[in-house]
Formats: C-alpha cells, sequence, structure tokens
C-alpha cells in the first residue's frame, strides 16, 4: 500500500533529509501546503488592493528535484484577476 503524507515539516536538514525520514517510514510521497501568509517575509506579492498572490519556493523545489515523491498546492484568491472567468 502507498502511503501519502500531508503533515511535514522541512527542518534544517532541508529537502534530502525529509526524503530519508519518508524512505525509513515507507512515505511514498508528500503533498505539501506551504502556507506564508501573515508571516513576515512571506514569499507572496501583492496583485492589487485586496489580493496576495502566494508562493511556495520549498515546496516547488522539492517537486522539481523529487518529481513523484513531491506535489504542491497554493490557495487561490477569488479576487485574483487573473482566476476570474
Amino acid at each position: 500500500m502507498d502511503i501519502v503524507d500531508s503533515q511535514v515539516h522541512i527542518g534544517p536538514g532541508g529537502i534530502s533529509e525529509m526524503v530519508s525520514a519518508m524512505d525509513a517510514l515507507g512515505i511514498r510521497s508528500v503533498l505539501f501546503d506551504e502556507y506564508w501568509i501573515g508571516t513576515p517575509g512571506h514569499p507572496a506579492y501583492r496583485i492589487n488592493d485586496k489580493v496576495f498572490r502566494p508562493s511556495a519556493p520549498t515546496a516547488e523545489l522539492a517537486a522539481w528535484t523529487h518529481p513523484g515523491r513531491f506535489a504542491y498546492l497554493l490557495r487561490v484568491e477569488t479576487f485574483d484577476p487573473q482566476q476570474i472567468g
């Protein structure tokens, strides 16, 4: 049976340490929900007065360097002009 875990934290050892821990526990893949909104210095940018567009640099790097092991999601603002229509 495949095990997918979605409650993880990347520690000081970074992504490679996470992969080692996943292997040791038999976890095949992880779905990241990297959420920084409200954190000082968070990786997001303002589109207009109502919209922050989030980014997930750690999750994106993990997905690029370990395809099939990591995936990620981002929250979509309903006021984002690129998401309307």
